[in-house]
């Protein structure tokens, strides 16, 4: 284990300072529950600021989805979220496993906002792609991350999509491996 002993820590503009009084032990007192009567300056009214996190959603999804569209499908995947302010972003996680059954094919992944028929959140290859060369039959991982700004204070809903390069049929969630999709309200 590693300790960290500072006595002032500098803000990020280096305008002013945040001050730690000594001393740090006793019922309390850790860097998750720091007692305010240890804070002085701008920290003593608690934390606040640019890319808090404000609030976490998690979606998670069962149950195979099939597809041999080269039209984007919905993967039942999806997740929704009111923002507290129309300066804030949001921070998408979306993690699946894909099945293909044609080897030398390609499956496309995107994530929306809305439906799949709303706002494509990146170019129309998508934001993940999987081929699997000479071997069909495989399992791949699609990971996609990204931080969108819908400037509004409206529920917001993503829903992830796929589609097929011609010829393939391709599956998600299949034998019951789940797809997850988080959401984090980042303070704008």
């Amino acid at each position: 284990m590693s300790t960290l002993k500072v006595d002032t820590l500098d803000t990020r503009t280096g305008s002013g300072n945040i001050t730690v009084s000594r001393p740090l032990s006793g019922s309390g007192a850790s860097l998750t529950s720091l007692p305010a009567a240890n804070l002085t300056g701008a920290m003593a009214s608690g934390v606040t600021g640019v890319g808090k996190v404000l609030q976490v959603v998690e979606s998670v999804r069962a149950g195979q989805v099939g597809s041999s569209s080269t039209s984007w499908t919905d993967t039942l995947v999806n997740a929704s979220i009111t923002p507290a302010s129309t300066s804030n972003k949001f921070l998408i996680i979306y993690h699946t496993t894909v099945h293909l059954s044609q080897a030398d094919k390609r499956s496309y992944h995107t994530l929306f906002r809305g439906t799949i028929s709303g706002t494509e959140l990146a170019s129309s290859v998508g934001l993940g792609v999987v081929q699997q060369g000479s071997d069909a039959g495989l399992y791949s991982v699609v990971g996609i991350s990204l931080m969108d700004s819908p400037s509004t204070t409206s529920s917001q809903t993503y829903t992830a999509g796929f589609k097929a390069e011609s010829g393939l049929t391709h599956y998600v969630q299949i034998n019951n491996i789940t797809s997850t999709m988080q959401l984090m309200e980042i303070a704008g």
